[in-house]
């Protein structure tokens, strides 16, 4: 008797139980929807219950299913959104959570659909200074992007988000809604303030840093959203001419030529080195100020010196000063000595917002931690030190609380001892050397950071 033959359907349901039992769990999240339960649990931040004004170590989980519920059934508005000045540039932002749950999903998911990787600031700053050992003339190009984010060309991007019948129906629709209320009919431009935008603009720009990386002589590129630094050992002339030719397939961008330079680091091995040139040169980049020897050594790695960039330190004064011309207005000496103690010391934020919330529970930041790298490379090998720039900024402090007559010193002696005390105590050098901590709560801790938000 003739067996007859096995349908092939019946292969294809072996193989796909196979399939399942073989990868369990990442099976489950191949179909899992972008806005499940599970999936935007992992998008709550640590400060979403201070800033929505909601319970969510105890009702976490029944407010993000509800959100998700509305998600999947494409109810989150994209329509409701406040605009506010920032530093002199206009900032998006939605004060309601599922908005701000729907486009982090979103974001999320383009961000892993098309491979974009946000490198970090100390990522980069590492790259920038293992570069510089080469032992070879190498040439450093800076430029920076100007109004990047209003700048910045929407196609084909937008025609490959809406129309790519790969990406699920509920993410195009949110993509759909986000550019007709924030860019309209405009072909350039994008909303700052809103971490999906973050990812939209590098996904525009993955075709230019490209062609950049592409540049023959080009053999380290950085970028980090407008700033860029592009090292060459070729003479910059000609490979200036190609990062202007690829610019111009980005229409509506500009380099800011004020912050544009060049800056060589080729001096010769001839023995004695020439008496008129310069021994070292120096650039500013995210930051930190980079300080490299212009001759080349054979032998060795370049040494580096690396600082804090003019920038920055005249920021700190800045806000210095604010500080006290505050305490001028108030007379809180307490909110003083706490806004003067973050911006001389380090502070450690809790990224824990809820107990369901797995990942790095601190992240460091202050005087120390936003500049570690600061210090003597010599062979390679990184030997720390405070900036000589922060003994500048503490003088500008103290001279400021205790120069005879001045407005500022008049009004700090009339607080307590105890008060004066702790101000005399303060040292942005200090705070760098010693990693000193600051322990301030974190509704405190926005408050004191308030008055610097344009400065």
């Amino acid at each position: 008797m003739e067996i007859p033959p096995i349908p092939i359907v019946f292969y294809l349901i072996q193989a796909l139980v196979h399939a399942k039992t073989s990868v369990g769990r990442g099976w489950d999240q191949m179909f899992e929807s972008i806005f499940s339960v599970r999936r935007l649990l992992r998008l709550v931040r640590s400060g979403d219950s201070r800033r929505f004004g909601l319970e969510l170590e105890a009702d976490g989980e029944a407010i993000i299913a509800q959100i998700a519920a509305d998600a999947a059934l494409r109810l989150v508005p994209m329509a409701a959104f406040i605009t506010a000045k920032v530093k002199r540039k206009d900032c998006v932002a939605y004060n309601a959570y599922p908005e701000n749950i729907v486009l982090r999903a979103v974001a999320n998911y383009v961000s892993r659909r098309f491979r974009v990787v946000a490198t970090s600031r100390d990522r980069i700053i590492r790259g920038v200074i293992e570069a510089m050992f080469d032992q070879t003339p190498i040439y450093v190009i800076r430029r920076d992007l100007a109004s990047f984010y209003e700048t910045v060309p929407l196609e084909p991007v937008r025609n490959r988000l809406l129309y790519d019948t790969a990406i699920p129906r509920s993410v195009r629709h949110y993509l759909r809604e986000f550019y007709e209320h924030h860019c309209g009919v405009n072909i350039i431009g994008l909303p700052r303030g809103v971490g999906l935008t973050t990812v939209l603009v590098e996904l525009a720009m993955q075709p230019f840093d490209e062609a950049i990386r592409a540049i023959p002589g080009v053999y380290r590129y950085f970028r980090y959203s407008d700033d860029m630094l592009i090292l060459t050992y070729k003479d910059p002339g000609e490979v200036k001419e190609r990062v202007d030719a690829a610019l111009k397939k980005l229409p509506g961008m500009a380099f800011n030529k004020a912050k544009s330079d060049e800056y060589a680091f080729a001096g010769d091995t001839t023995s004695p080195p020439d008496p008129l040139r310069p021994s070292t040169a120096n650039f500013d980049f995210l930051g930190y100020r980079f300080t490299a020897e212009q001759r080349i050594n054979r032998d060795r790695p370049r040494k580096i010196w690396v600082s804090i960039a003019d920038k920055k330190t005249r920021l700190m004064k800045t806000r210095v000063y604010l500080s006290l011309k505050t305490f001028l207005k108030d007379g809180d000496g307490n909110m003083l000595i706490d806004r003067l103690r973050v911006l001389t010391g380090n502070y450690r934020i809790n990224r824990r917002g809820v107990n369901f919330i797995r990942r790095s529970r601190y992240i460091y930041a202050g005087i120390y931690y936003n500049y570690w790298r600061c210090g003597e490379y010599i062979n390679g090998i990184h030997c720390p030190a405070a900036p000589e720039s922060l003994r500048d900024v503490d003088r500008f402090l103290h001279g400021h609380m205790k120069t005879h007559g001045g407005k500022f010193r008049v009004a700090i002696s009339g607080l307590p001892l105890p008060q004066r005390r702790r101000l005399d105590g303060l040292s942005f050098e200090r705070g760098f050397e010693g990693r000193r901590m600051v322990r301030v709560p974190f509704q405190r801790f926005s408050k004191l950071k308030a008055i610097w938000r344009n400065a």
